[in-house]
């Protein structure tokens, strides 16, 4: 990458036109863009900042030993270096470095020590490092999809382009979650090595803090973890429900963190007396898994309450001791659509919108978060209890979309939503749902 602020001083004009204004004074969409502006700045900042922390790396190799850059200077390591510098942490400046190689082509270290070493040659990965030059995506997007390209090896040509396009597109969490599955679907045989050192991994430790606190720390693997999460996903979504309902005197006033504490409690007070009841709050882990993955046990899937793809051989044995829930939908001649017979939506429907939408079809919350709605209400719209006729939806979505006027539609089995004029004045459809955290075609 050679040095150029032209970009700089472009993100830079457009946030001159607020200049002297106080933040407060701002209208709502005068905001927005002066964000807009400020996030466009850091951007492409970001980017200059990743070219130089790579060359840093670079000249810091460890083959160079104490004659590379960092060690000479007194740094232990690149990443400290470039992290005095930024005055960021060591975790910010790994991901500048990691940035930075989108702009690599190559080189060997011993070339590092010629200025021109390479003036001519084009960059390892040319859409991230165009992206990146332009500001499209930020400095942890970049890392994130450059070290995906670097683990696919050979097949990462064919996917950088589309894979740009998501890290345009989605949250860093989001876009997290495309990668690992990009992988997984690459190398089966690596990932179920890598669920097996997970496992090897997991372990919980009790310790005291100063002030008398028991501090509880667990590292669990995805399988371990998914029976966890989803008990207290139920439980904070059951206390969150009769919170609507309780007298506001009477009113539920913990955390999210507190609830999930006092669930914990309350699992191991069962546990200790196991001829008690259970909670009353339903709980299931859902694995999905194609007929041949679960014939053959090769291959991937998914569990609802996991971001993260498992390997077919580690769902079998999940499946053994929880119950099976069919890929195909609607056995035993039970219908899916039902049209307007019923008002809430049945068990099977709300597992086949599982299938189809993944959690909250706009913010992507778990399904444990989330309900299924009409999207032609059965009231006011007369809209059937049919499957294009329901999405899921946490309960800010939900609300969202009857206050603010957001349309969904469901389109061969899709959902698109269209965000209202004050937020998008050309009313681009896009996709929502499981079908938006997928690679373009």
């Amino acid at each position: 990458m050679d040095i150029s602020t032209v970009a700089i001083a472009a993100a830079l004009e457009s946030l001159a036109a607020f200049e002297g204004r106080a933040v407060a004074t701002l209208e709502p969409g005068e905001l927005l863009a002066a964000q807009g502006a400020a996030a466009q700045v850091r951007r492409t900042t970001e980017a200059m900042l990743a070219a130089l922390a790579f060359e840093v790396g670079r000249r810091s190799a460890p083959e160079l030993g104490p004659g590379g850059l960092a060690r000479s200077h007194g740094f232990s390591s690149p990443g400290r270096m470039v992290a005095q510098a930024t005055g960021g942490s060591l975790g910010d400046a790994t991901h500048l470095i990691d940035a930075g190689r989108a702009f690599a082509s190559g080189v060997t270290s011993d070339d590092a020590r010629h200025d021109d070493a390479d003036t001519a040659a084009p960059p390892a990965y040319p859409h991230v490092a165009a992206s990146l030059t332009s500001g499209e995506i930020g400095a942890q997007a970049a890392a994130l999809v450059s070290r995906t390209l670097d683990a696919l090896g050979e097949g990462a040509s064919e996917v950088e382009e589309r894979l740009v396009a998501r890290a345009r597109d989605l949250d860093l969490a989001q876009l997290r979650r495309v990668c690992q599955r990009l992988q997984a679907s690459s190398d089966p045989a690596a990932w179920e090595e890598r669920e097996r050192r997970q496992h090897d991994a997991r372990h919980v430790s009790v310790s005291e803090e100063s002030d008398g606190m028991m501090l509880i720390q667990a590292r669990l693997d995805p399988p371990a973890a998914a029976p966890v999460i989803a008990w207290l996903d139920a439980q904070v979504k059951d206390a969150f429900r009769r919170r609507r309902d309780a007298d506001p005197l009477e009113r539920d006033t913990r955390t999210v963190g507190q609830i999930r504490a006092d669930a914990l409690v309350g699992l191991a007070r069962h546990g200790m007396a196991c001829d008690e009841p259970t909670s009353g709050v339903t709980t299931t882990v859902v694995v999905r898994m194609g007929l041949d993955e679960m014939r053959t046990g090769a291959g991937l899937g998914d569990s609802d309450d996991l971001p993260v793809p498992v390997s077919a051989g580690t769902l079998r044995a999940m499946a053994a001791d929880a119950e099976i829930i069919p890929l195909v939908l609607g056995g035993g001649s039970e219908p899916l659509d039902i049209g307007r017979a019923r008002r809430l939506f049945t068990r099977a429907q709300r597992l086949a919108l599982v299938e189809r939408d993944g959690g909250c079809a706009m913010c992507h919350a778990p399904p444990s978060y989330c309900e299924a709605h009409h999207i032609r209400w059965w009231d006011r719209h007369r809209g059937k209890t049919d499957l294009d006729n329901g999405v899921l939806l946490c309960t800010g979505c939900h609300h969202r979309v009857h206050r603010d006027g957001w349309k969904l539609d469901i389109k061969n089995g899709e959902v698109w939503i269209t965000a209202p004029p004050s937020v998008d004045p050309s009313q681009r459809p896009r996709r929502g749902g499981r079908a938006r955290m997928r690679l373009a075609a």
